[in-house]
């Protein structure tokens, strides 16, 4: 260890083993003074290390609020085909929640949390396959089950699946509510359709599904001879504007259902009324054959509702 006189400060260096344990005394070389030199005291042991202490287990996740499988959401662009469905689903035990557009069908899909949607395709302010694929990938709604709804407006044409149900669980057309609506949305409840004892037939029971005869279509094919429109409107103008409307997207809605690709890559190229110069022939016929004539002599409301939901399909690109 090295010892500084205090007297001249001059540096000692002395070994530790030359240092009693009670201290030695040393002369500086320098100034002759007598230092009394004691070993250090010992550093104090080091405590034994602690374990430490376990860290706060992290926050749980918040748990996903619980889809309700007793209630079911209608969204439909079609006044008589929503109620027709709400009135199945009250009457089988389902509470219904309703709504005629995109955007407040998915305002109450987040907010009610339905266990089933039925989407209409042709719905204003956000379609239909849009509204099912937000629903799909939005975290507090991606387990809601979707079923797409389409009224089509040629039954012998259209007897086959879309090739593509934009993320949905099943699909439903205009002329199947009657008889398809109930089984759907308890499969896709229950996995399984609910066992049904047997029991006399009731005249309001509805029969079984027949793949080739539809139960009670509401739309009809157009007769091949000119098809004549309605003699005189029977509710105001408006609502006969609002209908042809209705059409015309509903015409275009289940074209781009059962065509995705063929449908976009049209209107990309900018020949959709070309590629497609049928189905929208065959949507105008049902036009005429439906608005009265005093109606569409204010507009042609088909062909502008047609041109207004390719530019909005456009937009999306």
């Amino acid at each position: 260890m090295v010892v500084v006189c205090p007297k001249c400060k001059v540096k000692l260096n002395i070994s530790d083993d030359k240092i009693a344990p009670e201290g030695s005394r040393f002369k500086c070389p320098k100034c002759a003074t007598i230092l009394l030199v004691k070993k250090p005291a010992a550093a104090p042991a080091a405590a034994p290390p602690q374990p430490a202490a376990p860290s706060p287990a992290p926050p749980a996740a918040p748990q996903r609020a619980k889809l309700d499988k007793n209630k079911v959401l209608v969204a439909l662009n079609n006044d008589e085909a929503a109620q027709m469905m709400m009135t199945a689903l009250t009457g089988d035990g389902f509470t219904v929640i309703s709504s005629s557009d995109g955007v407040d069908a998915m305002v109450k899909a987040s907010s009610e949390l339905p266990f089933t949607a039925i989407v209409d395709v042709a719905l204003p302010k956000v379609y239909g396959f849009e509204v099912c694929k937000r629903l799909k990938t939005a975290p507090e709604t991606n387990g809601i089950k979707v079923i797409l709804y389409t009224a089509v407006h040629d039954k012998n044409k259209y007897r086959r699946p879309p090739s593509s149900l934009y993320g949905a669980d099943d699909y439903i057309e205009d002329h199947e509510i009657e008889v398809s609506l109930l089984p759907k949305v308890h499969k896709l409840v229950t996995t399984t359709p609910p066992a049904q004892a047997p029991s006399p037939p009731q005249p309001s029971a509805p029969s079984p599904p027949q793949p080739d005869i539809p139960a009670s279509p509401r739309v009809e094919a157009p007769a091949p001879s000119a098809p004549s429109a309605p003699a005189a409107p029977s509710v105001g103008d408006d609502e006969w504007i609002t209908k042809g409307k209705r059409l015309a997207r509903t015409v275009l809605a289940d074209v781009f259902l059962y065509n995705p690709e063929k449908a976009q890559n049209a209107l990309r190229d900018g020949n959709f009324t070309s590629v497609f110069e049928t189905e929208i022939n065959e949507g105008r016929k049902m036009y005429k054959s439906r608005i009265p004539q005093e109606v569409r002599d204010k507009g042609d409301f088909f062909e502008l509702e047609v041109e207004s939901y390719l530019a909005e399909k456009k937009k999306s690109l």
